[in-house]
């Protein structure tokens, strides 16, 4: 009997696997390794794509609600930065150096989390699916259709995304 339950145990670890590196797509390995190293309790991690793209890499890998918390944030935190320096609250100098440590401050912090979100991402949205009741035909190509990345989606979140902040700063400029 227990023998039947390890069998099943192992079939159902192996199919959720291949789900993982149907719905992942490009670099599929790689992000089964982080997931098995973070489900091991390693928990830091760092993504090097994530730390050089930041923004985008999170468009890239399809997971909107944290670009969209995070370029929230960054909007906000620029908006202030550039209200301070137009009011001469910080000098020319302070302000490229808050800008630039905030460069590095968003690059290392994309990077330390970004495996993390990205194997959360990749474990609710596997469950959703998995649970809709599709034949395995319609699960796989839905895992794909939801997973994998969108290089055309990142572009546009940069044009957006940049848009967006030359525009905040054309406002301070009419103020």
């Amino acid at each position: 009997m227990n023998d039947l339950l390890d069998d099943e145990l192992i079939q159902e670890g192996f199919q959720r696997d291949e789900q993982f590196l149907t719905f992942v797509g490009k670099k599929g390995e790689y992000y089964h390794t982080k997931k098995d190293e973070i489900e091991g309790g390693n928990l830091v991690s760092f993504n090097f794509g994530a730390m050089i793209f930041g923004l985008s890499w999170f468009v890239y890998r399809k997971m909107y609600l944290p670009f969209l918390i995070f370029a929230s944030f960054t909007l906000m935190e620029s908006s202030i930065a550039v209200y301070c320096y137009r009011e001469n609250i910080v000098t020319h100098k302070q302000m490229n150096i808050y800008d630039y440590s905030m460069t590095i401050i968003y690059a290392l912090f994309f990077g330390l989390i970004g495996n993390f979100l990205y194997i959360k991402h990749c474990k609710i949205k596997i469950d959703k699916i998995s649970n809709k009741g599709l034949t395995n035909e319609n699960l796989n190509l839905t895992l794909r259709d939801q997973g994998g990345t969108s290089l055309i989606g990142a572009i546009i979140s940069l044009i957006i995304f940049f848009s967006i902040l030359n525009g905040v700063d054309y406002l301070f400029d009419q103020m």
